[in-house]
């Protein structure tokens, strides 16, 4: 609930860091390897939600964190887009928030070379685009 509640007011390009992870390993503190609402399972589905373009006709990005959410509160989905990047530590996370300018998306596809000695698909591939028809 603290990253919840406190992110959204860090500066863009700011980092937020979470210590003492090590006990949502432990009962004792609410956790363990397998506690699927452990606070470390809550930041691993940060890195999920990184990734969101690549998945999000398969599941509504909120109910993700259902688990966590039960019942009628919605997370506000303008949150994880905040997100630049997730870096795990010993017994750390840290969450950088995304700058001003900065966008978290994958850049321009770039093929070059004129050999393949594996796979000659990104070759066809690049030859599709050349010639004007588009292949997925």
């Amino acid at each position: 609930m603290s990253f919840i509640n406190y992110f959204r007011f860090l500066k863009p390009g700011g980092i937020y860091v979470v210590e003492d992870l090590h006990c949502a390993y432990w009962a004792s503190h609410g956790g363990g390897i397998v506690n699927a609402v452990s606070s470390m399972n809550f930041f691993k589905m940060l890195c999920d939600m990184l990734n969101v373009d690549h998945w999000q006709s398969q599941l509504a990005p909120q109910s993700l964190f259902a688990s966590f959410f039960p019942g009628p509160q919605h997370l506000n989905a303008d949150l994880f887009s905040q997100i630049m990047s997730v870096t795990f530590y010993n017994s750390m996370c840290v969450i950088e928030k995304r700058g001003e300018h900065q966008l978290n998306q994958l850049g321009e596809h770039i093929i070059v070379g004129n050999e393949a000695l594996v796979d000659r698909a990104p070759l066809e591939l690049r030859s599709s685009i050349q010639s004007g028809s588009s292949r997925q």
